[in-house]
This record gives structure tokens, C-alpha cells and sequence, in this order.
């Protein structure tokens, strides 16, 4: 049998990849930028954060091609004197086709990892350097934090849409996300529960 590769067995998550992004095509400036409070992010501040912690997590376990995204950051000398960057200094908050391209960037990287990983390598690990310390952490424990990273602002992101009274997007109902398969047969329909 065929091992299928974290893409494969992943899709769902392109699919909230595109629902983030059609989200932020469908609404005005004013309503990407709204906040609940001046503390808080707006829409377009929690997208820009999602594709740009992505690159955060694959450059910590070193994927070929990260450096071409990690290049693009508004990197700055820290105290201590290493090199940082935060994604509030990535200026396209208020630009539906750069948070767009952005999302859509980090994705098709994203997806060209998953589709070179199976699920044995999900095992190997890399090291991760930490206040107390350098750990092993197995890549999985990476893709699934980027996975429960994406999905938990998209609900942040859905969330904002409700309170601005803005409803129908595939991240509240996810409708378009059942087209591609069939329909199922009356009675094997009835039998489901």
C-alpha cells in the first residue's frame, strides 16, 4: 500500500487556508481593521500574524527555501544583540491582496513540506532551543502546533466577522467545503448518526 503524505492526509487544512483568505477578500478596509478594543487585533493583523508565524515554526527546524521568506522580515537587533522580527512590523494589515498573497505564499510552502513528509518522518526530530535549554522535538509536534495555530485565529478571525454583524463566510459555516464529495445514497444517508 501507498503511504500518503501529510498533505494528503492534511487537506482540510488548505481548505481553512482558503476560507481565512476569502474572508478577507469579501469585506471592506474599515472591517478588516475593526477591533473590539485598541488592544485586541483586527482581522487583518490576526492574518497577517497566521502566515507569518508559519514561517516561525519551519525556520525553527531548518526547511529548505524558508530563507527566501525569512529574507522578507523586518528583522531588528535585539538587547541582548540577536536578530528578531515581530509580525506587527509587516505593514499589510489593511491590504486585502497582500494579506492574500501572504496567506496564499505561506501556504504553498507549507504545503511543499507536508507533501514531503510521511507519516515516519513525522517521528525524526531537530533541536529546539529554549530558556531552559535545547529539547529534541519531533516534527510532528511542529505541524501540529501550526495546525492548532491556523484554526484557533481562524475562530478569532470568524469570531470578529460575527461581532461586525458579517455572516456567511466558510469559516463560519464551511458550505463550499463539502462540494467535492458526493452525495451520499438515501439509505446510506439515513443510516448515518
Amino acid at each position: 500500500m501507498e503511504e500518503r503524505n501529510m498533505r494528503e492526509i492534511l487537506d482540510g487544512w488548505r481548505e481553512q487556508n482558503q476560507s481565512i483568505i476569502d474572508a478577507v477578500n469579501a469585506i471592506s478596509r474599515g472591517q478588516l481593521l475593526w477591533k473590539p478594543a485598541p488592544d485586541q487585533r483586527s482581522i487583518g493583523g490576526i492574518a497577517r500574524h497566521i502566515a507569518a508565524t508559519r514561517l516561525g515554526y519551519f525556520s525553527e527546524f531548518g526547511r529548505p527555501g524558508v530563507e527566501d521568506y525569512l529574507a522578507q522580515l523586518p528583522w531588528k537587533e535585539m538587547p541582548d544583540g540577536s536578530q528578531d522580527w515581530d509580525d506587527a512590523d509587516i505593514p499589510i494589515e489593511d491590504d486585502p491582496a497582500a494579506l492574500s498573497a501572504w496567506l496564499s505564499d505561506t501556504w504553498d510552502y507549507a504545503e511543499k513540506i507536508l507533501e514531503s513528509l510521511s507519516v515516519e518522518k513525522l517521528f525524526n526530530t531537530f533541536p529546539w532551543p529554549t530558556e531552559k535549554g535545547t529539547r529534541q522535538v519531533p516534527v510532528q509536534w511542529t505541524i501540529f502546533r501550526m495546525l492548532h495555530h491556523d484554526f484557533h485565529h481562524g475562530g478569532e478571525i470568524s469570531l470578529l466577522l460575527g461581532l461586525q454583524g458579517i455572516e456567511g463566510s466558510d469559516l463560519q459555516t464551511f458550505p463550499t467545503h463539502f462540494e467535492k464529495y458526493a452525495l451520499a445514497e438515501p439509505e446510506a444517508d439515513s443510516s448515518a448518526g
